[in-house]
Formats: C-alpha cells, sequence, structure tokens
C-alpha cells in the first residue's frame, strides 16, 4: 500500500516533499470519505526485515526523523477531525522514547 499511494515519494521518507505530499493525501482520504473517526496511517515500513526480501525498498528512519513524520501526519489528521492510528513498531523497538514522545490523544487538549 505504500508504494501504491506514494509510488516515487517512498524513496524520500522524512523529505520536505514527502511530507506535503502525505498531508495532502490524508487530507484528500478525509474529504473523500467524510472525515473518518480513525485514520490507521500504518507506519509499519519500519524495520519490516520480513519483508525486505520481497521490496524493491527498505525504509529505516532514525527514532527522532520517524517522529517529526508521525506528528506531522498526525496533525494533518486531528485537524481533518479523525484520530491518527498506527502499527506499535516504534513502540516494540524503543518504547522509552515512543511514551516520552508520542502524544496520546487527549492530551494536551487534544
Amino acid at each position: 500500500i505504500h508504494h501504491g499511494w506514494l509510488k516515487e515519494y517512498r524513496r524520500m521518507v522524512s523529505s520536505k516533499i514527502y511530507r506535503q505530499v502525505t498531508v495532502d493525501l490524508i487530507n484528500e482520504v478525509c474529504e473523500l470519505f467524510d472525515k473518518p473517526e480513525l485514520f490507521h496511517l500504518g507506519m509499519d515500513e519500519e524495520h519490516s526485515y520480513n519483508c525486505a526480501q520481497w521490496s524493491e525498498l527498505t525504509v529505516m528512519r532514525s527514532p527522532a526523523l520517524m517522529l517529526e513524520d508521525f506528528n506531522i501526519m498526525f496533525d494533518a489528521v486531528r485537524k481533518n477531525g479523525s484520530r491518527p492510528w498506527i502499527w506499535a513498531d516504534l513502540y516494540w523497538n524503543h518504547p522509552d522514547f515512543f511514551l516520552k514522545n508520542v502524544k496520546k490523544d487527549g492530551e494536551d487538549g487534544e
């Protein structure tokens, strides 16, 4: 799905253009589906060792860059009235970092 939706932008993770394309896609999906309650962003492509042998591209970002991308996408989802939802890979691999840096819905007025 990541490859199908993002096409050549999948090779540009954490870049300005990648982030703009993901926000544009989120906005378009929310408009098409009338602001769904939940919006699943995936994010299981990171460190996907089991899939690497079948894929032309394996995505690996530092936890800090991944967090920046998360926050941009989460903010776009929330601005559209939906609740972001992701796979827990970052938590499994870096639980302390995740709990310290990824805001839960309902915190800080969200």
